[in-house]
């Protein structure tokens, strides 16, 4: 089972211009922009939990200035967005392994 979803209805892209070919004429450039995509289980768990640790609301942000510094409230803020990308990572490695 894929941990990145699917996508039906996905179809080659082409550059304007060159034909439908690739960079410099080489090759047919593919994507997925196209279809309606589904989310694998697993990115929709490790979506919520960064979601939930990412995003400081705007008010904890002016009570951290008012309380710290607007220094420390953008290093607390930078920290909290580091710490959700990492956990987000750690926990999809895991979430992989065992689905």
């Amino acid at each position: 089972m894929s941990n990145y979803g699917t996508c039906s209805g996905a179809r080659k892209r082409t550059m304007p211009g060159l034909n439908g070919t690739g960079p410099l004429g080489r090759g047919q450039v593919s994507g997925r922009g196209f279809g309606r995509c589904r989310p694998a289980p697993v990115q929709l768990i490790v979506f919520a939990l960064v979601t939930i640790l990412y995003i400081p609301c705007i008010s904890v942000i002016l009570v951290l200035a008012s309380e710290f510094g607007w220094k420390k409230a953008h290093a607390i803020s930078a920290l909290e967005v580091v710490l959700a990308i990492a956990v987000g990572g750690i926990v999809f490695r895991a979430l992989s392994l065992g689905m």
